[in-house]
């Protein structure tokens, strides 16, 4: 806890950014008790597709308003009740592991983005209420009475309704009874069924928002998005094992199925789970059942469903949220095994420098994750700050165009310029560029800018009423004249 509180305490005086405008600063549901209502209608609209993260931040407008403060302190005590959820659940699993796991999770890099972005409370809510779905579970396998089992139903309804990732509890059952009991019963699949209907439910809703809001957006299309879904899949693996840099967005990688070095992914992850089900009796079932569990929890992220984020990342630290806890459950599970069979090297060695090994790695750790906090002050700072790890991005220099322009439009026409220059084809640079110009009184250019957007994506009501509103606006400073 106290760690924790290091690392993030800086960033309680962070402001808003990104999402956190749609969910909070500009969402007139969370002022009122119709919107309350609303957030639980049928979400026809993005951001409206979680109803319990949504209550939350009703709740907490009614507790501090619009100072951001306040919910960067919710989001910071989630997390850390997060951790201490999963040290009790690894306590009850491996307990040898349980307070390096939960201190991994704490302060490792890949969890700031979750942690400091306001409108990613919905991962955290979704993570709480899935780890106390856990517990019942674990409790219900243990003693049976029908109590945990009402609760455990109840927490999941939470979690799916927080995030609809939480519906991959519904695998649980399932890989807790082939662990343990090498079987799948009758009994089982009975008492998932619940868990399937809801769940199914679940993921109807977030499809629908997401295809409302991203109807121009081209997904990768088969076989491109089996070669994708193979790289992400390693992706976050190397970014937990590796944490060296992280991005607010990453690159769009070259994920054509034409090149046969993109087959290496799919296939690595074939063979991944070859090896561990192979080694399943050496290894221990609960390896692979953990590799399982890591694969399905990342599924909704591989790119085979639409994500407005993709047009311009592939990848997002925050879709791992739910991911992390079994990767560093195994990967120190692992590690502990190794640890014993080379015991006799560790005997040997001083105890000072095992120690400060261990000092060494939680110190990097918490020292990254504490420079990431900084990057996210606030919008302008965090393109500037991503800017500077990736200066070829045009994704980057249009978004913090887009700062610049609602301060000083004059000095924001850089930004645009330059995105236009490393993507020829970005039409919402076009349309932020044609913007600009019209704030500065540049109408002609302002139509040029919107006609080449319009060129590049014709199927664009917006950059169509631009270029009419830029007309418009040109004829009278004429009629005028």
């Amino acid at each position: 806890m106290g760690l924790g509180l290091l690392v993030y305490g800086h960033s309680l005086a962070n402001g808003f950014f990104l999402d956190d405008v749609h969910y909070v600063q500009n969402n007139p549901s969370i002022t009122s008790l119709s919107g309350l209502a609303k957030m639980w209608s049928f979400p026809a609209i993005p951001y409206y597709d979680n109803p319990v993260t949504l209550t939350f931040f009703w709740l907490e407008h009614k507790l501090w308003g619009f100072n951001p403060w306040g919910y960067h302190c919710i989001n910071l005590t989630f997390h850390l009740l997060n951790a201490l959820l999963l040290y009790g659940l690894v306590l009850r699993l491996k307990p040898i592991v349980a307070g390096v796991t939960a201190v991994l999770f704490t302060i490792h890099p890949i969890q700031v983005e979750t942690v400091v972005w306001i409108s990613e409370l919905k991962n955290l809510l979704c993570l709480f209420f899935f780890f106390l779905a856990l517990h019942n579970f674990l409790d219900f396998e243990k003693s049976g009475p029908k109590k945990p089992y009402i609760k455990m139903l109840l927490f999941f309804t939470a979690s799916i309704l927080s995030k609809f990732t939480g519906v991959c509890f519904v695998a649980i059952p399932f890989l807790y009874a082939w662990a343990k009991r090498q079987t799948i019963h009758k009994r089982t699949i009975f008492l998932t069924l619940p868990f399937f209907f809801l769940g199914a439910l679940s993921i109807l809703i977030p499809i629908h928002v997401q295809n409302a809001a991203s109807t121009d957006l081209a997904m990768p299309l088969f076989p491109d998005n089996i070669t994708l879904a193979g790289r992400l899949f390693f992706f976050y693996i190397k970014q937990i094992l590796l944490p060296w840099k992280f991005l607010t967005l990453y690159p769009h990688w070259d994920i054509s199925a034409r090149h046969p070095a993109n087959w290496i992914y799919p296939l690595g992850v074939l063979s991944l789970y070859t090896t561990f089900y192979c080694n399943r009796e050496r290894w221990g079932r609960g390896a692979f059942t953990l590799l399982c569990f890591y694969g399905i929890s990342i599924f909704p992220a591989l790119g085979f469903f639409k994500i407005t984020l993709f047009s311009t990342s592939y990848g997002a630290d925050h879709f791992t949220y739910l991911s992390v806890p079994p990767l560093l459950f195994l990967i120190c599970n692992a590690g502990h095994s190794s640890l014993l069979k080379i015991h006799a090297f560790l005997t040997q060695a001083p105890v000072l420098l095992k120690r400060s090994l261990a000092i060494i790695i939680i110190t990097y750790l918490a020292l990254s994750s504490y420079r990431l906090t900084l990057n996210y002050k606030d919008r302008p700072t965090v393109w500037f700050s991503f800017l500077k790890q990736a200066p070829e991005s045009p994704f980057g220099y249009y978004f913090m165009g887009a700062e610049i322009l609602r301060i000083s439009p004059e000095k924001a026409i850089p930004f645009f310029e330059k995105a236009i220059s490393l993507k020829a084809d970005f039409f919402k640079a076009y349309e932020g560029l044609g913007v600009t110009y019209l704030k500065v009184g540049a109408t002609e250019k302002a139509i040029l800018a919107f006609r080449e957007g319009v060129r590049l994506k014709p199927e664009n009501k917006a950059a169509r009423e631009n270029l009419e509103t830029a007309k418009a606006a040109l004829a009278k400073s004429k009629a005028n004249n």
